[in-house]
């Protein structure tokens, strides 16, 4: 497919899962990482989440969070307390 007809195409798919994405209840705690620089409340999340919403915001954009260090700390402190489930 050319890519002029390629990035329109993706947007359209993006956007029609995006319209019919229904969220389901989650079983246990949701942990979130949230970009300071970010205005969206992950608040929202919290009546999904049986077991609460944890949120930890950490600095940055959306767009830095993966090279944040201190998301690896919060992640590897967040590691430490939870329990070890075994994998379905």
């Amino acid at each position: 497919m050319p890519v002029a007809l390629r990035s329109p195409y993706i947007l359209d798919v993006y956007e029609q899962a995006a319209t019919h994405y229904l969220p389901g209840i989650h079983a246990g705690r949701v942990i979130v990482f949230k970009p300071a620089e970010d205005s969206v409340d992950p608040r929202g999340w919290e009546s999904l989440a049986v077991d609460g919403l944890e949120v930890h915001e950490v600095p940055g954009a959306c767009n830095q969070i993966g090279i944040s260090p201190s998301l690896a700390r919060g992640e590897n402190r967040v590691a430490q307390r939870a329990p070890m489930r075994p994998r379905a």
